[in-house]
């Protein structure tokens, strides 16, 4: 082999089977730590879009009895997978999630007014130790998600 040849061999900048392992092993134990971690994201995503899309509701029903200047009432039926606002299409709570209603005047119904106040009150979108806490004020009839609990 000539010079040249040698030097060339000398800084091939290749690696040995012992640091492809390392770094294979190392990859495998990153994929394994976001793995763990996925359902728990999935479950808080989907927890929040929940949460959002009854928020949702519940705006509309107040710019309903503002702009249609009569009460519009907002139901959550008993097993906590159902809400139903009077003359709005229903938004269902999936499992493994509930929604519970803590209103201000009577059990789980909260009234939005024609002047955009409300009767208020709280509704949870729960799934085991996780929920979205939603709240409506009484004066301004406003409704405010905050971050997951």
């Amino acid at each position: 082999m000539t010079s040249w040849a040698r030097r060339a061999r000398a800084t091939s900048g290749g690696f040995t089977l012992i640091e492809l392992l390392v770094v294979l092993v190392i990859l495998a134990l990153v994929t394994g730590a976001v793995a763990e971690r996925a359902p728990g994201r999935r479950v808080g995503v989907q927890g929040r879009a929940i949460a959002r899309e009854v928020s949702d509701l519940l705006r509309l029903a107040r710019a309903t009895a503002i702009g249609e200047n009569r009460p519009v009432a907002v139901v959550l039926e008993p097993d906590g997978h159902r809400l139903i606002a009077i003359g709005l299409p229903p938004r269902v709570v999936p499992a493994p999630f509930v929604a519970r209603m803590e209103a201000a005047t009577r059990e789980n119904v909260i009234v939005f007014a024609p002047d955009g106040s409300a009767t208020g009150g709280r509704i949870d979108i729960a799934s085991g130790a996780n929920h979205w806490p939603i709240t409506i004020e009484t004066r301004t009839g406003r409704v405010s998600l905050a971050r997951a609990l």
